[in-house]
């Protein structure tokens, strides 16, 4: 959990109790957002000056950053790839575990959280992908994008595009594969809340 000034307290829970803190400084400014990725046992964290840093899980230890910039405003890194997501007002960069740039790509609104789907494959998906990223929006709008390479070309594809009923911030997307018995296939079941708490699930 990101705390006030700037540290990261890192907790292991035991039987419902909250053993073994080990706490991570190196933000000089409160922390906006953090994500992990536990097979690559990278955390990645955001403060509100718009520095970045990565952290090596098991030690603790500070692994690198990236240029600050206040324009910052989400981070994600995926579980599977170890790929790096940065959103800024109106675009999101993607990076690998390494944070060299693949590619930046403008979006149609300002975005209020990002986060990787862990697997899965979605309806009307491409036929192979790296990874998935959801993006959710300040008037209440999630979008999905598939992260591929065609013809030596990074992409961000947009594959699906959903509308809440109320047009407020998104605060939290989540991606969980999901079977249709029925046709024996592989969904992706989205979810997102928004900021006043609402739960919205499409399949």
């Amino acid at each position: 959990n990101g705390v006030v000034f700037g540290c990261i307290n890192k907790l292991r829970l035991e039987k419902g109790q909250a053993v073994g803190q080990h706490t991570m400084c190196g933000h000089l400014y409160s922390i906006t957002d953090m994500d992990i990725s536990t097979e690559n046992n990278v955390l990645i964290s955001l403060d509100s000056s718009g520095k970045v840093l990565q952290w090596d899980l098991s030690s603790g230890r500070l692994i690198g950053g990236m240029e600050k910039s206040g324009s910052m405003k989400n981070v994600a890194i995926s579980n599977s790839s170890g790929n790096i997501a940065v959103s800024n007002n109106l675009s999101v960069t993607l990076l690998s575990v390494n944070r060299r740039p693949f590619i930046t790509v403008d979006l149609p609104h300002m975005p209020t959280t990002i986060r990787f789907c862990e697997e899965g494959e979605l309806p009307h998906a491409f036929s192979s992908f790296i990874d998935i990223l959801m993006i959710g929006y300040e008037n209440g709008v999630v979008e999905v994008y598939a992260f591929t390479l065609e013809a030596s070309c990074w992409r961000l594809k947009l594959v699906e595009k959903y509308q809440t009923e109320e047009s407020s911030d998104i605060t939290a997307v989540g991606g969980l594969k999901t079977k249709d018995l029925n046709k024996n296939s592989v969904l992706l079941q989205i979810s997102a809340m928004n900021a006043n708490g609402e739960m919205y699930t499409w399949v």
